[in-house]
């Protein structure tokens, strides 16, 4: 039991912890896929006057993430030194590259790096 408790309070300090960086990442992802991006006080202070809205961000994010769609991500298995066998890490990587095509884990990793790209932190939103 004690186990458990120490599990949640380290939990709900994580999630304190992280709280602001997930709050400014969503703010961030707002901004760059939002249709209008004008702050609600500001438009009023135009009053009558125009307010442009031409949201170029997802162009350049495009151009960040293209790269890595076109190219194969994922995880690769080295052998590291003469102790290893190359054979054994053989093995371990094509598990690896089966587990992620059944996944679709290509579709994560494209997701976290927008995130990271577009909110400048690799979270949930």
């Amino acid at each position: 039991m004690e186990l458990i408790e120490l599990a949640l309070k380290q939990a709900k300090f994580a999630e304190e912890f992280e709280s602001t960086n997930r709050e400014k990442h969503v703010e961030d992802l707002e901004f760059v896929f939002a249709e209008d991006q004008w702050d609600e006080t500001v438009k009023n202070a135009r009053g009558n006057r125009p307010c442009l809205n031409a949201n170029d961000l997802p162009i350049y994010l495009d151009r960040v993430t293209a790269a890595q769609k076109v190219n194969d991500v994922g995880i690769s298995v080295l052998p590291v030194d003469s102790n290893t066998d190359p054979e054994k890490a053989k093995i371990i990587g094509g598990l690896i590259r089966n587990i992620e095509q059944e996944s679709n884990a290509n579709i994560a990793y494209d997701k976290a790096l927008e995130h990271a790209a577009a909110g400048g932190y690799v979270g949930l939103s």
